[in-house]
């Protein structure tokens, strides 16, 4: 049984966007039904926190993500018309008149992407929960597939001033200041964030409207840009991806004051990693719970961090450091006792296992 798409019947008066295409199957009905009362079900979720605040503070540990990608003032400009752009998408999938404006070419690549992937939207920006994290679904669509049968697309609305090609090429880049995130040694990329947010209302969908879990429901990152636009199908990720204690801003704020990335070799990394070769670590990776993790010559895996105004530290905050750096290591998992790296009053680094009287 094909498709039965057809022509809208939700049109309105001009100037309220794109047409949508439309669903006519009995079971679309009962779907967008279905999705209607979800939209207007309060869901209760005080005390919770934002999967993009757990993103940035908690898998990221509060490091600015950085690849070889456009500048800062550009990433902030794709924040301003990514805000408008999802504004105009809300206004359009309500019936409401879309207004013109600086991100309107943003919108419609994003419709005209959605019509390729044959997505009919029944609602945005809808509530949900999973533990304790919480999220709003910026767009909730319906699509039928080949044997009639209809399913649930939940989609993410991402833009960027970027043009499509220059975003294909850095999409997958690893951060180069943290190259893995906290969370499931994920790598750190704007496409992992991604994901992990769309696969995250998925389950939160599911799981705070459980009427919808009849559907076939699955995510996609609906990635806009000036020059075009790119649907992304989510894979789903464990979900213990979501169970990570959340440490809060402050902490996160702390935790890179205190062990900084590995920095790469034109920030002063080849020194760092000198000192520690000379102390008999033979591999060094970027990445794990502190500053970066290391093989010794008995290819032992350890826990390092790096402080480098550890010369001008009173002896209190010293042992904090050390205190800190061990249970970093034990939640590792790691035998064998971490070491810092630090700056001496002479200006030169030194390797040493973790202790105040370095």
């Amino acid at each position: 049984m094909p498709p039965s798409y057809g022509p809208s019947s939700r049109r309105g008066p001009v100037g309220r966007g794109p047409k949508k295409l439309v669903i006519t199957s009995p079971q679309a009905g009962v779907a967008r039904r279905a999705l209607a009362a979800c939209a207007a079900r309060k869901v209760d979720r005080s005390g919770c926190v934002g999967i993009t605040t757990y993103i940035r503070d908690t898998c990221r540990a509060g490091v600015p993500f950085s690849a070889s990608r456009a500048s800062n003032a550009r990433g902030k400009a794709g924040l301003s018309v990514g805000r408008v752009a999802d504004l105009m998408l809300q206004k359009w999938c309500n019936d409401e008149p879309v207004p013109k404006g600086f991100a309107r070419r943003y919108f419609d690549n994003a419709v005209a992407a959605l019509h390729r992937e044959k997505l009919v939207p029944v609602a945005c920006q809808v509530p949900c929960r999973l533990g304790h994290l919480k999220t709003e679904l910026d767009l909730v669509c319906l699509r039928e597939g080949k044997s009639g049968r209809v399913g649930i697309v939940v989609v993410e609305l991402k833009t960027s001033r970027q043009t499509l090609a220059q975003h294909t090429k850095t999409y997958r880049k690893r951060c180069l200041r943290k190259p893995y995130m906290n969370v499931g040694g994920l790598e750190n990329t704007e496409e992992m964030a991604h994901r992990i947010q769309t696969d995250f209302g998925v389950k939160a969908l599911l799981s705070s409207h459980p009427l919808l879990r009849s559907f076939h429901t699955e995510g996609a990152v609906l990635y806009s840009t000036e020059t075009g636009a790119r649907m992304y199908p989510v894979a789903p990720l464990p979900p213990d991806t979501y169970s990570r204690q959340h440490v809060g801003r402050e902490r996160a704020l702390g935790e890179k004051i205190d062990f900084p990335v590995l920095p790469n070799a034109a920030q002063g990394g080849t020194l760092v990693r000198e000192a520690l070769r000379q102390a008999g670590h033979t591999k060094i990776f970027a990445g794990g719970k502190a500053s970066c993790t290391s093989n010794n010559r008995a290819g032992k895996k350890t826990t390092v961090g790096i402080v480098s105004k550890w010369h001008k530290l009173k002896p209190a905050q010293k042992k904090k450091i050390v205190a800190e750096i061990k249970l970093r290591s034990k939640s590792e998992g790691n035998t064998v006792r971490p070491w810092l790296v630090v700056r001496q009053t002479n200006g030169l680094w030194k390797a040493a296992t973790a202790a105040a009287n370095i």
